[in-house]
């Protein structure tokens, strides 16, 4: 399914359900406060806004350079990825965007890139309970992340909000250095 057509679909609130949408891989800087490098990461797979924070904070405990989050995840929240991830990869296409996906460990995730004139835009992908997972900032994120003019190297800063979460600071990071949104082959 194109993007145009799926964006079409997803306004009018249409069943989508001819095929994925054809969207590029995101490289993503996940930023947190108490952290000085931010782990690059590549997220596949957009089949809503709690997968893709799932993803993010997995990926995140996958890095190890947060070690509290790393023990953490690994102590609540892994058994709970681990068979979100098996049903996911049970399900065929289209029907993947069905998926009643669990609500993941942060409430939401904080998407910074810059738009072509190289000023700052913000993607709020918030988590959300049982029914309808295509809100604003996702079907956001979908059109970028598909859009034939973007390049493949384009960078997120993505900020995990732990604000709501027992035990969060609901403190994030300072902005980013403007080198961070270069490239992705200034990784740190």
């Amino acid at each position: 399914m194109s993007a145009k057509e799926f964006f079409r679909l997803a306004a009018k609130g249409a069943p989508i359900c001819s095929g994925p949408l054809e969207a590029t891989p995101l490289h993503c800087h996940i930023a947190r406060a108490g952290i000085s490098t931010w782990p690059l990461i590549v997220v596949d797979e957009l089949i809503n806004g709690n997968y893709l924070i799932w993803t993010l904070c997995a990926r995140l405990a996958e890095s190890g350079l947060d070690q509290d989050w790393t023990r953490k995840f690994n102590t609540e929240h892994r058994s709970q990825w681990v068979q979100t991830q098996r049903i996911v990869q049970q399900t065929e296409g289209a029907d993947r965007w069905k998926l009643d996906i669990p609500l993941p460990p942060m409430p939401q995730a904080v998407f910074t890139y810059m738009d072509k004139s190289m000023a700052p835009r913000y993607l709020t992908i918030r988590s959300a309970t049982a029914g309808p997972r295509l809100g604003s900032g996702f079907l956001e994120l979908l059109q970028f992340s598909s859009n034939p003019d973007r390049s493949p190297t384009d960078v997120f800063i993505v900020t995990l909000d732990e604000e709501g979460v027992p035990g969060g600071t609901g403190v994030a990071p300072g902005p980013p250095p403007m080198s961070v949104f270069s490239r992705r082959s200034r990784r740190t």
